[in-house]
Formats: structure tokens, sequence, C-alpha cells
């Protein structure tokens, strides 16, 4: 494929889901001959980007005519072919230079919003049919310009869990090494319902003194912290808040049963770290997290918003060893066979080069990955 001029535009401010995934992504097409632009928060650490040859750019990422006019400008001068963009903001930023003349705009979406900038974009990238599926019916999108891309782009992939790494990860926490440790990492937000993980633990914690709940993410949600500490009254002390650090591959080694309590999700990628890690989940139905536990027995499932179904899951995993080691085991196999991130990239720059050519007037082939 020649080589195209590509702006990534990303709007998370640290390395999070999506920020990672565009960092990993911007790297991977680089390396491959395009010429990549990243646009980012100026708190988004980019340097194995640049060291990769992505030229970067920070932005306040400000909903404003003379942000919006400097970034045409840059665009313009740089000969951007295509704008790929990442986040709520960033979408904005990409729909709005194309509004103004600029580049085809490719957007990916990293979670489930009603927005109108969908409608401006020439193509979308989704995680699982779902999502496609949400694009159609709440955000209009026609199902041409939708495309269901897989990936498991900027994963840190842990080494599987040994009782010499779990002891190691507990001392660098500060966790007790007796404690059966259950938890999640990630952002601290609505989304994510942490406070229904630590209400559906509520009943482990009172019935085996050496539980504990562990959060490791940023506290972004002041209601969502508050809905947290108030489903963890009675248990402060055993609800352990880790600091957020960006490289997390081996704190995932603390825990003995990871949960991903979300209301909504695309792909959850912390999750899929976790399974690579070893560890059985428990999991509400979002993203592909159903597909991915039912077909490999590497976990159990509950459905959104399900505190009473996230309790017995948990409970259930807590009494058995046993059944957490198959579980666990069962969830690493399954997680390295998603590995493959090349073929990811071959659909994703397929796409972008889709988008790019209708800019130069060629033909609009059928598109690469359709949604179901």
């Amino acid at each position: 494929m020649t080589g195209l001029r590509i702006a990534q535009i990303v709007s998370a401010g640290h390395k999070n889901g999506a920020g990672r995934h565009c960092l990993a992504l911007s790297t991977a097409l680089a390396r491959r001959g395009h010429e990549v632009l990243l646009v980012h928060r100026p708190s988004l650490d980019v340097s194995d980007a640049e060291a990769a040859g992505v030229r970067c750019f920070p932005s306040v990422m400000e909903q404003a005519v003379g942000e919006f006019g400097r970034l045409a400008r840059l665009f313009r001068r740089e000969g951007v072919q295509v704008t790929h963009t990442h986040c709520s903001a960033a979408h904005l930023v990409g729909s709005v230079v194309r509004l103004m003349g600029g580049p085809p705009a490719v957007a990916t979406a990293h979670a489930r919003h009603a927005q109108p900038h969908w409608w401006v974009n020439d193509q979308v990238m989704v995680f699982n049919d779902r999502t496609a599926a949400y694009m159609r019916r709440v955000n209009r999108v026609a199902r041409r310009r939708i495309h269901v891309v897989p990936t498991f782009l900027g994963l840190q992939w842990p080494e599987a869990q040994t009782p010499e790494r779990k002891a190691e990860a507990r001392r660098r926490l500060g966790i007790p090494q007796d404690a059966l440790v259950v938890g999640q990492i990630g952002d601290i937000h609505f989304d994510k319902r942490q406070s229904d993980l630590v209400q559906a633990a509520r009943g482990l914690l009172a019935r085996r003194p050496e539980a504990r709940v562990a959060l490791k993410g940023i506290w972004l949600d002041q209601a969502e912290t508050r809905r947290v500490m108030q489903a963890a009254e009675g248990f402060e002390d055993r609800l352990i808040r880790l600091d957020w650090t960006a490289d997390v591959r081996d704190d995932f080694h603390a825990y003995d049963i990871f949960v991903i309590s979300s209301r909504t999700e695309q792909l959850p990628n912390v999750a899929v770290e976790a399974m690579a890690a070893g560890l059985p989940i428990v999991s509400t139905r979002v993203g592909r997290m159903e597909a991915l536990l039912g077909d490999s027995g590497g976990g159990l499932l509950a459905a959104p918003r399900d505190v009473a179904g996230l309790a017995d899951a948990i409970d259930r995993l807590a009494d058995d060893a046993d059944l957490r080691r198959r579980m666990g085991d069962a969830a690493r196999r399954r997680a390295l066979e998603e590995r493959d991130s090349e073929a990811a990239i071959d659909r994703i720059e397929a796409v972008l080069a889709l988008a790019a050519d209708r800019r130069r007037g060629a033909p609009i082939p059928s598109p690469v990955v359709a949604a179901a």
C-alpha cells in the first residue's frame, strides 16, 4: 500500500485504553511507511511514538474556532490525506475540521455515545457488532460507513501469574500476602460502575476477614467516587486504592479475581490483559466479554447493573480455589489466541485508505469489514 499522510487525533489525557490504542496504532502505521502526525493533549506521554518517527503536535482540544482553524491549517500545510480520531473531544475536532474543508475523517468508537459528529465522519470503526448496531440505530450512521475491526492494539501482555510474581506484586503495592483480592484496574467512572463491584463484594468482605477490594485508576468521576465510598461503608479499611501508573502489567499478579462491572463497554482491553495474566474474570455482558468468556470458560457473567449476579459470581470463585485456577488457565489461553495485531492493522489501514481515496475521487469499494 502506498504510504498515506495520516493525522491521528486523541483526546485522552493519559494512557488509558483509548490512549494506548492510538499510540500503538500510530507507531505501527509509521513503521509501515505512512507519515503519521499525532495531535494529542499535552499531558499524554508520546515519547514512544516519537521514537518510532511519529511527529507529535500538542493541542488542548478546545472547542474554539481558533483551535479548529489552527489544526485545519496544520493539516493543509502537512498535506494530511485523512484524520483518524479517538475519544469524544478528538471526534469533535476531526468532524469540525472536516466541515471546514479539511481531510476526510475516520473515527473509532471507544465508547457508545449519541453524538452528532458521527454523521460527519466518512468512515466509522467499531470493535463489535453491538456497537455497530448502536451506531446504526442511535446515531443513524449508514451501514456502508461502519467497519467492525476487533483489535487488541496497545494492550500490555502480562506474563502468567506465579506464586513468586504474586508475592512480589503484593509487596510492591502494599497488599497483605494472605489477602483474597477482588478488584479492577481502570479509571473510576460512572460507565465502569466500580461502585457495583464494591457493593457486590460486601458479602464476601463480611464473611472473609482476609478479603480485600483493590481499585487502581484515576478517580475521574466525583459522583462515582462518592458511590464507591458509600458502598464500602463499614469496610473502608479493606478497600485498597492504588495509585495510577501507566505500566500495569505486573499489577495484575496481585489479584485473585478480576471484575469488569461496567454498564457499557466496547472491548474492555483491561479484561483481556487480566485474562493474559491468568486471572479468572467476573464480568457484565458488555462489549466482547460474553464471546471471550463464554467460548473459553475463563470466567463468569452477569447482566449490567446486576449487583446480585456479580456477588454470586464473585462468591463462587472466592470459595473455590480450584475453579479459580481452571478458569484462570482457560482465560489465559483465550487471551493469547486474540493476540494477532497485524491483521487488525491491515484492516484499519484499509479503512483509512478507503476514506483517503474518496477525497481523491476514486471509486468507493465495498467496506473492508462491514458490520453484520
